[in-house]
Parts: structure tokens; C-alpha cells; sequence
């Protein structure tokens, strides 16, 4: 391939990735929506008890992960049957993730060191 067709192709797959993240975040807001939806349906009840907001955005988040997850591979994590290996690979993934999400939003603040 030549230089051109290179970018073409960079710009490309980087197009992708931009939508399917979006699309991501998109199922992430249903599934968000969904949970708000089924505590409503089940008379607003904690689903911690305790009242810590914190504690309850998390397992909402929480929830909401696993019913996009669900979406997207059809399976509850838990019945994936993924080795050891694979979830410390996938957990490293997410982890790089995270890392670039931070190194960005550093950098938007102008606070890179």
C-alpha cells in the first residue's frame, strides 16, 4: 500500500472506533435508564438499604455494565467461561483504557506534567 492508502485506512478504522464507542455509550445510557426504570418499578427501594448515594451509583453502574455486556456477547459474565488468563487480559485491557481516559483528560485541562 502506498502513504495515502495508509491514512485512508488509519482514518478509517479510526472512524470506527469513534463509533463504536458511541455506540457503547449509547448502550450504556439504556441499560443506566433500564436500571432507574426497574428501582422505580420496584417502588424506588435502595438496593443497598443504607441510603450511601455513592454506594448506590455504583451498583447501578454496576448493573447497567453487566446489561450492556449481555447485549453485546449474550452472556452473563459469570457463565462466559473465560480462563484466568482471559479475564487478567481483559481486566489489563480495560486498565490501558482507563490510563488513556486520565492522560486525556490531563492533557484538555493542560495539566500534563
Amino acid at each position: 500500500m502506498n502513504q495515502h492508502t495508509d491514512v485512508a485506512v488509519l482514518q478509517a478504522l479510526s472512524t470506527l472506533d469513534e463509533k463504536d464507542r458511541q455506540i457503547a455509550e449509547l448502550e450504556e445510557r439504556i441499560a443506566q435508564r433500564e436500571a432507574e426504570l426497574a428501582a422505580i418499578g420496584a417502588g424506588g427501594v435502595s438496593l443497598m438499604g443504607g441510603g450511601d448515594a455513592v454506594v448506590e451509583r455504583n451498583v447501578s453502574m454496576l448493573r447497567s455494565r453487566s446489561q450492556v455486556g449481555l447485549r453485546k456477547y449474550g452472556v452473563a459474565l459469570d457463565q462466559a467461561g473465560l480462563s484466568k488468563p482471559q479475564l487478567l487480559q481483559h481486566a489489563l485491557e480495560e486498565v490501558l483504557d482507563l490510563a488513556n481516559y486520565l492522560q486525556a483528560a490531563l492533557l484538555t485541562e493542560g495539566r500534563h506534567e
